[in-house]
């Protein structure tokens, strides 16, 4: 039987491994000038949907915490805030540039029914990463288990979806696996950095 409603974790499966694919095939052909500016764009959006996310559940978390106790003011939505994207961005971000009221202008955040509603953005980021790093070690063959992935995704949660395409989620390596595209990534940015630079 169809969920009524499939996992938002598993929305853009689809759409972020066919992109996967489509830049770096696209990102073969290019010189390395090109390929500088994809590279860093990509890598600035990984960072918003990743990093930044981070910091927003953060924050709904602190928020839910302070609930229970209390009624919340704009002073301490935005003290929360802060301290949510401290804890993530760390030494990354200048605090200067830090946002107090991203609290006030994401309306997704007083959606009742829609709790931790960035999450899936992450999760469906890395999800359909660790899904390319899986293709790419198992080739061709893989195709079979991606196809039943996808045909799964409107009847059962994302544990179950995987478990029965044959890989576990819920092993740090398949997340792992996900990051490394975001490192090799930076690396290559860093070389082709230093080497413009050095022309």
């Amino acid at each position: 039987m169809l969920l009524s409603q499939y996992p938002m974790t598993l929305a853009e499966t689809a759409s972020i491994f066919s992109e996967t694919l489509v830049s770096n095939a696209a990102m073969a052909e290019l010189d390395q000038s090109a390929r500088l500016p994809l590279i860093e764009m990509h890598l600035q959006d990984a960072c918003q949907v990743i990093v930044d996310i981070l910091s927003r559940f953060y924050f709904e978390k602190a928020v839910f915490g302070e609930r229970l106790s209390s009624e919340i003011g704009p002073d301490q939505f935005s003290a929360l805030m802060l301290d949510a994207q401290a804890r993530t961005y760390g030494e990354g971000l200048d605090p200067g540039k830090r946002h107090p009221y991203m609290w006030a202008v994401k309306g997704h955040y007083y959606i009742p029914s829609l709790s931790y509603y960035n999450f899936p953005y992450a999760f469906g980021q890395l999800f359909g990463l660790g899904l390319y790093e899986r293709y790419k070690s198992e080739g061709p063959g893989f195709a079979q288990a991606y196809r039943q992935l996808l045909g799964e995704t409107g009847s059962a949660s994302a544990v179950d979806v995987t478990r029965k395409a044959g890989f576990d989620i819920e092993k740090p390596e398949f997340w792992l696996s996900a990051l490394s595209v975001f490192e090799r990534q930076t690396m290559e940015f860093e070389n082709l950095v230093a080497d413009v630079l050095g022309k």
